[in-house]
């Protein structure tokens, strides 16, 4: 120990090297809190005996009042301090973080409709959203299916950040909707909407279907004429 660093100087300056080099929160927790918890103790074992005190690790009990030992007090000043200036760190962190990911939301589209089939066994309905602006190629959306005999409900939500601007903008709008059938890997039917003529706007801001669809898993045959 060097020049007038403190023991609790040093440990203090422990805990919060090991912040900085990325030990994970609950970890650097989790071994704070045990130092904390050590210290608190230890600084029972420097009061008198106490024939008519009540204590537990650093803290003294009397007359139905709480209070920490001098000792104690000190050091959980100094941890809590420490404690709140990562706490003020974390949500800095987290700002620039949110900042980052972006502000932007996103809008969700559903359908609905009926499949074809002679069995639903291992079919499942995927879509993809398309963006109006041009040169604009992502078509992946988040979506959740689910099924009901050979009903089928589909809730997907669109991104609204734009993909193309050099700026972050939330100006990213739906335009086609590809709906597929598939079985395993391969695609048994096709069918492509578009949000303006096939969809109508919700409350919420999203889109809902106007009439549900219809997908084949066998192709279908028109009579010759």
């Amino acid at each position: 120990m060097s020049g007038n660093a403190t023991y609790q100087d040093l440990d203090l300056a422990f805990h919060l090297g090991r912040f900085q080099r990325g030990v994970p929160l609950t970890d650097w927790f989790d071994d704070f809190v045990k130092d904390l918890v050590h210290d608190v103790r230890d600084a029972a074992l420097w009061q008198q005996p106490w024939p008519t005190k009540l204590r537990t690790g650093g803290w003294t009990r009397r007359l139905g009042c709480i209070r920490p030992h001098r000792r104690g007090e000190k050091m959980l000043r100094m941890r809590l301090k420490l404690a709140g200036t990562l706490l003020g760190v974390l949500l800095a962190v987290g700002a620039v973080q949110l900042v980052a990911v972006g502000m932007c939301i996103s809008l969700r589209v559903g359908l609905n409709g009926r499949i074809d089939a002679s069995s639903a066994q291992d079919l499942k309905v995927i879509v993809k959203i398309g963006s109006a602006t041009q040169g604009d190629t992502v078509t992946d959306v988040r979506q959740q299916s689910s099924f009901r005999g050979f009903r089928f409900q589909v809730v997907a939500w669109f991104n609204t950040t734009s993909t193309t601007a050099s700026e972050e903008t939330c100006d990213r709008n739906p335009h086609s909707v590809t709906v597929e059938l598939v079985r395993g890997a391969q695609v048994l039917d096709r069918q492509t909407l578009t949000v303006e003529k096939d969809f109508k706007p919700t409350k919420n801001g999203g889109y809902e279907i106007r009439k549900p669809i219809t997908l084949h898993a066998e192709p279908t045959t028109r009579p010759s004429t």
